[in-house]
């Protein structure tokens, strides 16, 4: 009966840490512009790809976008759990 609790006890704590990323995560990146305008800002900024499990770099151009972006790799990586930055990404 204690094995089975235990069990269970895991089981719990496995669906609960699929689930700790943060939603904007899940959010596939959207860089720049809105309504077909491109915007003229020049942002270095991040973006977590669920596909790799890595952070990429990008300039946003300050308009349109969602929350999928992140002003560094650190925050980007802590916050969606990320393994890494993409090597072949730029940075300023």
């Amino acid at each position: 009966m204690k094995s089975i609790l235990v069990f269970c006890v895991i089981v719990a704590l496995v669906i609960a840490n699929s689930d700790a990323r943060d939603k904007r995560c899940s959010l596939q990146p959207k860089q720049n512009g809105v309504a077909g305008r491109q915007c003229k800002a020049y942002i270095p900024s991040w973006s977590y790809n669920e596909k790799t499990d890595l952070c990429e770099f990008f300039i946003y151009g300050g308009c349109g976008g969602n929350e999928n972006r992140f002003a560094s790799p650190d925050v980007c990586i802590e916050i969606c759990n990320a393994s890494g930055v993409a090597e072949n990404n730029e940075t300023f």
